[in-house]
């Protein structure tokens, strides 16, 4: 089961119809930190369509951390790309959230602040440590990695609250 995951990002990188900036991700961070291609698809589904009708085969299958940034999307820190919210949305959270003045901290000491972003975004080099860090600091298997079962105990909680608050900011 893994070796599948691993060779759908073999074709998606040797895909002409993949952007080069996608396969570079896809080198510099799904495949070193064992992302699961079926948990960032899906991910990224629920990012798009926070508000879609999922089955209950999805229910559980929602990390915490992706929940906490749906529903309180105006907590979704700015210069973070979708991408990472989708593959590392623990680390996200722990770097956002949860620990957000140790990152800064060493960021500050090690980066100068013209060197920290690119185009918008975080540059790759800063998100690797961000990971490192988490990895470090937890001492826990990445959220989206092959390598940690794909349930999330009240998840299914969690997708109804998201579709909720869904409906109240549209005003349903």
């Amino acid at each position: 089961m893994k070796q599948e995951k691993i060779t759908t990002w073999y074709e998606l990188l040797n895909s002409n119809d993949v952007q080069e900036r996608t396969k570079k991700i896809i080198r510099a961070f799904f495949f070193p930190y064992g992302i699961s291609i079926t948990k960032y698809f899906f991910n990224c589904d629920l990012i798009k369509n926070p508000h879609k009708k999922y089955n209950s085969e999805c229910e559980n299958k929602i990390s915490p951390a992706l929940y906490f940034f749906l529903v309180f999307d105006h907590k979704k820190p700015q210069g973070y790309p979708d991408w990472f919210l989708a593959a590392f949305p623990d680390v996200l959270k722990w770097a956002t959230e949860d620990n957000w003045e140790e990152v800064v901290s060493y960021l500050e000491q090690n980066i100068s602040e013209e060197d920290f972003m690119e185009d918008n975004h975080i540059r790759f080099d800063h998100l690797e440590t961000i990971i490192d860090m988490y990895i470090a600091k937890t001492n826990q298997t990445l959220d989206m990695s092959i390598n940690r079962e794909w349930y999330f105990p009240g998840s299914e909680e969690m997708l109804q609250n998201i579709q909720t608050t869904m409906q109240r900011q549209r005003g349903e």
